[in-house]
């Protein structure tokens, strides 16, 4: 690689390295930052699904809002009921829940789709928990939709009230399901960041090697490549710890295994930076 590129590759690396903790809970909606295509193009990378995550993100969006709306629906409706006890308020309270269950069933397919997306993007994650999560995510996807047929065909109100029992017992899965996915993602992400690191820096060791300098000048550089090396070597560690975390915490559900991985990842990221820093520094020399 050019010295040019080497630059650049470590600004990307530096740039996407304040997204790699986008993907948060589910409770919280928020909305996955996509790799750029500059990042694909310098690292060689396949992100073969960057824009459906782009479009469900902006669909999401959307949903979000429409299951706003719909919820303050059914709360302003389900006050009426309580205080008129009528038909007419039971039937709009039915309609209105009705509405909101399919608007939430929307989003949150929406939802596992981002995530199912990103995750098979997503380089540097274990293909031992990689695989099963991609199933687990085909799985939940398949259930939602499922169930979103059903409520659109709910016309009674013992039919909602079924749907809410089912949503009940689907809802922990999910839940569970996109805790893990996150968890990977997480990992992988730092994982992507030092393997792409660890090129950077054998190019370059590469290309002074032979370049004419002083002893005192050879000196500095090989304790520089020296710390940065140990200091990347490190991180490989604690990335195999964390990576050890997940495999032996199955037990865990939703956010206790999530806020267990990033509790790992905290110092990993901290010396990922450190590394970047260095690497620029190198490059200038």
């Amino acid at each position: 690689m050019s010295r040019r590129t080497l630059y650049q590759l470590v600004f990307v690396l530096s740039l996407s390295f304040g997204i790699l903790f986008a993907v948060q809970p589910l409770a919280s909606f928020a909305q996955e930052t996509a790799p750029t295509p500059a990042s694909a193009e310098l690292f060689g990378t396949k992100q073969s699904h960057e824009a459906q995550i782009a479009q469900l993100q902006q669909q999401l969006l959307g949903e979000i809002n429409a299951y706003r709306r719909a919820d303050q629906a059914f709360r302003v409706s389900k006050q009426q009921y309580e205080n008129l006890e009528t038909l007419k308020s039971l039937e709009e309270l039915v309609q209105a829940t009705k509405q909101a269950m399919f608007e939430r069933s929307r989003v949150l397919t929406t939802y596992m789709e981002i995530l199912y997306f990103t995750l098979q993007d997503t380089d540097g994650v274990n293909l031992t928990f990689k695989d099963p999560q991609i199933v687990a995510l085909e799985d939940r996807i398949a259930e939602l939709k499922a169930h979103t047929a059903t409520v659109e065909q709910a016309t009674s109100r013992d039919d909602v009230n079924k749907l809410r029992d089912d949503f009940a017992l689907l809802k922990p899965v999910i839940e569970d399901t996109s805790y893990r996915v996150m968890s990977l993602i997480s990992i992988g992400e730092l994982q992507a960041v030092h393997d792409k690191s660890k090129l950077i820096l054998t190019d370059l060791e590469s290309q002074l090697a032979s370049a004419e300098v002083s002893a005192l000048k050879k000196a500095e550089r090989e304790r520089a490549f020296a710390e940065t090396r140990r200091s990347l070597e490190q991180v490989k560690v604690e990335i195999d710890e964390v990576n050890q975390t997940y495999a032996g915490q199955e037990d865990l559900v939703r956010k206790q295994l999530h806020e267990r991985v990033l509790r790992g990842l905290s110092p990993v990221y901290s010396k990922l930076s450190q590394n970047l820093s260095y690497l620029a520094e190198l490059l200038r020399v």
